[in-house]
């Protein structure tokens, strides 16, 4: 899809719970002069009218929908639209009745976002995705995408119940993760994982090599 350079930019808000995640997906919509983000919000809502709040939802999956639907409520944006990297078909059904203009993959191309945002700008929804799920691409001296939801919850204080619960994992599945980026980041516990999680939690879009 082309963009007119003469339209009215498009408004955004990059909404999510950690900076460098904000300024990434910023940084990777820089080259769309029709997009102009106005705001960064971290672990809020939009304080200024927006066309379209895109909220990443690393590290939030499972409250993310009810935030959503608290942006969707605010008369402030008009559109949201989620970015993530997986999403079930009960998660995709309860997103779209809530009023998601749409849910794009983290693994699909910068074009495909960019698409979907101009779309809810203009108040048309693009089809309906199909449900996801996140590979692994295991490396020796990487995270996999969800060693970094672990730790960002980890980080933030969240005991294994609670990092189980927010990513619809089994408590044992959270230990596995566990150990596995302990071993990649060279630490012996949760406490020198949290320290090193500025390291690792949320390389930028478009960047990450796990």
């Amino acid at each position: 899809m082309t963009y007119s350079s003469t339209s009215q930019p498009i408004t955004i808000a990059v909404v999510n719970d950690y900076d460098i995640i904000v300024r990434g997906v910023a940084a990777m919509l820089e080259p769309w002069p029709h997009l102009s983000v106005v705001e960064l919000d971290v672990g809020g809502c939009p304080e200024q009218p927006v066309d379209v709040a895109l909220f990443d939802t690393f590290a939030t999956p499972r409250n993310c929908l009810d935030r959503a639907a608290e942006m969707i409520d605010d008369a402030t944006v008009r559109s949201v639209v989620i970015y993530t990297w997986q999403a079930s078909g009960d998660f995709l059904d309860r997103a779209y009745d809530i009023g998601v203009a749409d849910v794009v993959y983290k693994s699909e191309p910068a074009e495909a976002l960019v698409e979907a945002i101009h779309l809810a700008a203009v108040g048309r929804r693009a089809p309906r995705r199909t449900p996801r799920r996140t590979r692994s691409v295991v490396g020796a001296d990487h995270l996999t995408e969800r060693e970094r939801e672990v730790l960002a919850l980890l980080a933030a204080g969240h005991p294994n119940r609670r990092i189980a619960d927010e990513l619809f994992l089994s408590q044992d599945t959270v230990k596995t993760h566990l150990r596995s980026l302990y071993r990649k980041l060279g630490v012996q516990n949760r406490t020198q994982a949290a320290v090193r999680a500025d390291v690792w939690i949320g390389t930028p879009v478009g960047t990450a090599s796990a």
